[in-house]
């Protein structure tokens, strides 16, 4: 066969296996990706889950039109705090605090916070679309891991406080420690980074292997 067409060919059969393994690799990489993100969107589903339940647990305990007139009474809000706080000690929670609206703004209540907390009346960040359901009676949750200032990631609960006419007074708002959930999720990053990174070497060595025979055969 003539050395031109031999090393053309050669060319030609090594690009298909270039291209062989780059699909190889870019299905494995979407594969992991999708199953990794899965994990982590159930993980931090299923934690989510269990932050609405405490917190629907705790605001059972919280007097709803209290806290609706803490804003006006000063040793109601210091006892309300007080109570906030102890609770947000008991379960280990990063922030415990109540939201309140006036249809369109979110502001702050009682921050069980013993340093650095939000003032009565002051506007919060939070966005009243969001929290519209957990005024409308339904509780909500961010399903999503918040990285704070001091490094740790939270899950954040909105639950209702309903008076006893029924009516929603205000939100009872509690910032969980999700470290471990983050942690979990990077250790399934890891470990399916790893079966990926077998994977592809597995691929790469079949097209080698491929490659050398057919280069045999020419």
């Amino acid at each position: 066969m003539n050395k031109r067409r031999k090393t053309r060919k050669l060319g030609l059969v090594a690009k298909q296996m270039m291209m062989i393994g780059l699909v190889v690799w870019l299905a494995i990489a979407i594969i992991v990706a999708i199953i990794t993100n899965t994990r982590r969107d159930d993980m931090v589903e299923l934690a989510g889950e269990e932050c609405v339940a405490v917190s629907t647990l705790l605001s059972s305990y919280v007097d709803a039109d209290a806290v609706a007139s803490a804003g006006e009474n000063e040793d109601i809000y210091n006892t309300l705090k007080a109570q906030l706080s102890k609770a947000m000690m008991d379960a280990h929670m990063e922030y415990v605090y109540t939201l309140w609206t006036d249809g369109t703004t979110i502001y702050y209540g009682i921050d069980g916070s013993t340093e650095d907390a939000a003032e009565y009346g002051e506007e919060s960040e939070e966005d009243y679309d969001f929290l519209a359901p957990a005024f409308a009676g339904t509780p909500v949750v961010e399903n999503s891991l918040v990285q704070n200032a001091d490094g740790n990631y939270y899950i954040t609960a909105y639950v209702p406080l309903t008076g006893e006419d029924g009516t929603v007074t205000s939100l009872l708002a509690c910032d969980f420690n999700a470290n471990h959930v983050h942690a979990k999720v990077v250790k399934a990053w890891t470990w399916l980074f790893l079966w990926a990174t077998m994977g592809t070497l597995l691929a790469s060595g079949s097209v080698l292997i491929i490659l050398s025979r057919t280069v045999k055969n020419i």
